[in-house]
């Protein structure tokens, strides 16, 4: 129904709420708090608006991105996982140029290797990993004749509606593209924007198109739906997008060592927090137990597996033994995050462990329950 100001509509169980520069979906019945918070990489674990879709570039826009394609060709960086690959960049720094892309990806792909656009390898030195934010920085022993330029001060230099460029590099090919759009939101350590980037984009800039600076690294696409159950939101999907802020970064140097033995740890604890999910479902439902796939829970199953490998518990002694594995697994789910916290030094992985906190703090009590259940 129209406005003077807007319009609204309700349709396939969503409100949807149009006005001259934005569209805003909710799901009914509406939720007051709108988003579920965020994880360890700032990406919003439930959302419900819509973006304003990009808006036509200017002559000007168009023509300075096409200039920012050619001259950042050599500062492109193809970063090569086992099972996956992302972006990277060179930038000038005070010190000489470095190589910037995602940290979750160096951490879920360990052994990467860099390319430029060409395939020739990239040689890096010394790492760091920034503090607060998803980004590692790789020193580079051999300047390179094309780099990018870091905007600082963006909360005074970028506002929503600029014009902002990323650079499309779909599977790895050897052209760019410029994906344009604009800055949605600015937030303290990330910037919302509908430029159209992809997967294969993510860990390149974003560049601001005012000045040809780098105002981010893009981060991440989320689509309609609740991580966590997968529901859809709307009838029609729609992507966010969202860069990492790339101004007034601070920065812990890395020993691969110790860094690679915290990255083993979270791994663990995270595949743990999984199992203790998918056991939860398994048993509020009455259903076989999944395999596991951290060694914590095959070590709290182990002595346990016979007796609640399938179905419900019957006898005395079959409740009892359930009753003790899920009293040993709601201690479980706080001993290990508890431990590990003090072996942490790297902030990236304490702002994932304190992630991983509250999900345990959800699921503990949810073990107790079911144990008193069967008392």
């Amino acid at each position: 129904m129209p406005n003077d100001s807007g319009k609204w509509a309700i349709a396939g169980g969503t409100l949807t709420m149009t006005t001259p520069t934005r569209m805003d979906a909710f799901p009914l019945p509406l939720d007051p708090a709108g988003m579920d918070g965020r994880d360890s990489l700032g990406r919003p674990t439930r959302m419900v608006q819509m973006p304003v879709p990009p808006k036509d570039a200017s002559p000007e826009s168009v023509q300075k991105a096409a200039a920012l394609v050619a001259s950042q060709q050599g500062a492109y960086v193809v970063v090569q996982g086992k099972e996956g690959a992302c972006r990277g960049f060179v930038a000038a720094s005070g010190s000489g140029n470095v190589l910037l892309t995602k940290a979750s990806f160096i951490v879920d792909y360990p052994g990467v290797t860099f390319q430029s656009l060409n395939h020739a390898a990239v040689t890096t030195g010394s790492i760091s990993v920034a503090i607060g934010r998803d980004l590692m920085e790789f020193t580079m022993p051999k300047p390179s004749a094309q780099v990018a330029t870091l905007m600082q001060d963006e909360d005074k230099n970028v506002a929503p509606g600029d014009d902002v460029m990323v650079l499309g590099n779909k599977d790895g090919e050897a052209t760019l593209s410029p994906l344009i759009g604009q800055v949605l939101k600015v937030e303290p350590d990330q910037l919302e924007v509908n430029a159209p980037f992809g997967a294969d984009d993510e860990g390149g800039p974003v560049f601001d198109l005012k000045t040809g600076n780098v105002i981010g690294m893009a981060h991440f696409v989320i689509v309609d739906h609740d991580e966590k159950t997968g529901t859809k939101y709307t009838q029609h999907p729609f992507e966010r997008h969202f860069a990492v802020r790339t101004d007034g970064l601070q920065w812990q140097s890395v020993d691969w060592r110790s860094f690679s033995a915290q990255a083993a740890a979270m791994k663990e604890v995270k595949a743990f927090t999984t199992d203790l999910t998918e056991v939860l479902r398994a048993l509020e439902l009455g259903t076989q137990l999944p395999a596991p796939t951290s060694t914590t829970m095959k070590n709290n199953l182990r002595q346990f597996q016979q007796e609640t490998s399938v179905g419900t518990p019957s006898t005395p002694e079959q409740k009892q033994t359930l009753r003790f594995l899920m009293q040993s697994l709601k201690a479980a789910a706080q001993a290990d995050v508890t431990a590990l916290k003090p072996q942490l030094t790297y902030d990236f992985f304490q702002r994932e462990l304190a992630e991983q906190q509250k999900m345990r703090d959800d699921l503990a009590p949810e073990f107790g329950k079911l144990a008193a259940k069967l008392e």
